[in-house]
């Protein structure tokens, strides 16, 4: 992802904080892995591959689950349990809105956890 935002070799080894020739060699032995080329060399910006194209996708994907997964064990190792939330959604107006403010609070309490079921009855 430093190569791709940067543009560049050097500049996304300053970013990650290691030299350009030791980032160099893991983006080989990672292009070696997986059996193919990420990336264009010797173009300015870098110009990505479809496969590397691909792997920035998933990264893009997967890093910020890490991240929250990573924060969220923080949170269990320091005694917290999060907040849990179960509740039933009946028809009708109400059902809607209090699914509409269980959306807000998961957006806001990142640790909240939701447990939701769907009942067609009125009451």
């Amino acid at each position: 992802m430093a190569l791709r935002d940067s543009g560049s070799l050097v500049e996304a080894a300053e970013r990650v904080h290691l030299t350009q020739s030791a980032l160099s060699h893991q983006m080989k032995e990672l292009e070696t892995r997986v059996g193919c080329a990420l990336f264009v060399r010797k173009t300015r910006p870098v110009r990505f591959t479809s496969a590397g194209n691909r792997l920035l996708t998933l990264a893009d994907q997967t890093l910020p689950l890490v991240h929250s997964a990573e924060l969220d064990l923080q949170r269990l190792a320091g005694g917290e349990s999060g907040l849990s939330l179960s509740f039933v959604l009946r028809a009708g107006k109400c059902g809607q809105s209090l699914a509409h403010c269980a959306a807000a609070l998961t957006d806001t309490v990142s640790h909240a956890l939701l447990s939701m079921a769907a009942s067609m009855s009125p009451n």
